[in-house]
């Protein structure tokens, strides 16, 4: 019985097939710190599959083969430290794993939402607090609540834009089509709110006592994330602001208000709108979680590489195997040219034998084949190409040297730490890195990092 199965054997499910994301406005305001925007990312998407098991726990379900493809692997015996990773970036410690919820009177709760986040029996499950479901599941029998599709936040590079469309998305229900809706914040507040500050026992003892947001920031001990406002501005709204304009139904300006005149800045003033993405990109966003949706009912599962693959590909997940990073791979080399891509994969449909398929195609790509190198009855022209392989590895090798030292150059560099903090926020730590990414690809990402791009994403 397939993975699929077992799981709605198991599960009275939800509402698996559901992309859209739901939540009480009291979660989606909660204060929460924030690991990483894949981590982020990934619980959303399980918010979308959550299910009830018979004594009441939320949990959704994840299998292996679509963690091999979100984590770009296929190597079963690496999957494991990739889990634990996941694992540790969705609980956190005791600090980032729970919720300040306020109710909007005074009173406030503070629990784990995320219980338990673990990889057993082939099936990596994450467990949802039982109080989850007012928030979760019953929204409508909550004080408000935010609904938003899974794609507005799929693309975003930054765990704080995710949040803060989250929070803004929340206000906008009050705006007409052309309206724009003025929401203020305390800055103390927007960063515990945002996940950039952490709340500790001491601070919520404050909290309870009525100390103001400012009063509880003062108690911060230790190097802030992005401190000071010029670098909550370059970092958190700017980056925000950017990725909501590009991928996201709702973006924002902002003012901000001060402690008298020229004093310290203590508000941010948004003003939200509604957002026209492109006409081209909502049409493939449509196609895109029609297919999504397609993919799990059919009893596959969701792959995030599906959601960048042009609507022509779609077609081939699956096909023979294909998996959505070897799509985009091959639509790299190809230099995004959509059809070349699928004339090459229909001509390798047409060999009577290939030992490796995705390699095949990638060589036919980037050598632009005009004939068939391994034809039904061909042995000495499988030969001959087996040659001719093996010759323009041996051309490539100079070039493949040359990049493996410029990239040991490159980790000397003095900025290569913080290019290494821009990965580890990627959810891609430097050895997957290194294992993973040829010489070329390293070096080609960290210039295109240099120059305030956003590689491997």
């Amino acid at each position: 019985m397939s993975d699929d199965k077992e799981i709605k054997k198991k599960y009275n499910v939800i509402d698996g097939r559901n992309n859209m994301v739901q939540k009480s406005n009291e979660f989606t305001r909660g204060k929460y710190a924030t690991s990483t925007a894949f981590a982020l990312q990934l619980v959303n998407i399980a918010a979308t599959r959550i299910g009830e098991e018979t004594d009441g726990t939320l949990s959704a379900t994840l299998s292996p083969g679509e963690l091999r493809e979100i984590f770009h692997t296929n190597d079963k015996a690496g999957l494991y430290k990739k889990l634990a990773k996941a694992s540790t970036d969705i609980m956190g410690s005791a600090a980032t794993n729970n919720i300040f919820m306020e109710d909007g009177n005074g009173n406030f709760k503070y629990f784990a939402f995320i219980t338990n986040a673990d990889y057993q029996d082939g099936i990596f499950k994450i467990t949802f607090n039982k109080e989850m479901k007012n928030h979760m599941v019953n929204i409508r029998s909550s004080k408000g609540y935010t609904s938003y599709a899974l794609a507005n936040i799929l693309d975003m590079n930054s765990p704080y834009s995710i949040r803060l469309y989250e929070i803004l998305r929340s206000e906008i229900y009050r705006a007409g089509e052309n309206d724009v809706v003025q929401k203020e914040y305390w800055v103390s507040e927007l960063r515990f709110t945002i996940g950039l500050d952490e709340l500790t026992a001491k601070m919520r003892d404050a909290k309870d006592k009525g100390a103001s947001w400012d009063e509880v920031a003062a108690m911060i001990k230790g190097e802030q994330k992005y401190p000071g406002w010029r670098n909550f501005k370059r970092y958190v709204l700017e980056k925000a602001k950017q990725e909501l304009t590009r991928y996201a139904d709702v973006t924002f300006d902002y003012d901000v208000g001060r402690a008298g005149i020229g004093g310290k800045i203590e508000r941010v003033i948004f003003y939200i709108r509604r957002n026209e993405v492109e006409e081209q990109r909502k049409r493939q966003r449509e196609v895109v979680i029609n297919r999504v949706n397609e993919i799990h009912q059919n009893g596959h599962q969701f792959v995030m590489d599906d959601l960048q693959i042009p609507s022509e590909l779609q077609a081939y997940l699956g096909h023979n195997g294909l998996m959505g990073k070897d799509i985009l791979t091959f639509l790299d080399d190809a230099g995004g040219e959509v059809e070349k891509v699928s004339h090459y994969i229909r001509m390798a449909d047409e060999q009577s034998y290939l030992t490796n398929y995705v390699g095949w195609i990638r060589d036919a790509i980037r050598n632009n084949y005009e004939i068939q190198p391994v034809m039904s009855g061909s042995a000495q022209r499988g030969e001959k190409i087996e040659g001719l392989r093996k010759e323009m590895e041996e051309e490539r090798k100079p070039e493949s040297e040359t990049y493996r030292r410029l990239w040991e150059k490159t980790k000397e560099k003095p900025d290569y730490g913080e290019f290494v903090s821009y990965l580890e926020r990627q959810a891609l730590s430097e050895d997957v890195l290194e294992e993973f990414y040829s010489a070329k690809d390293r070096v080609e990402g960290f210039i295109e990092w240099k120059k305030g791009g956003s590689p491997f994403q």
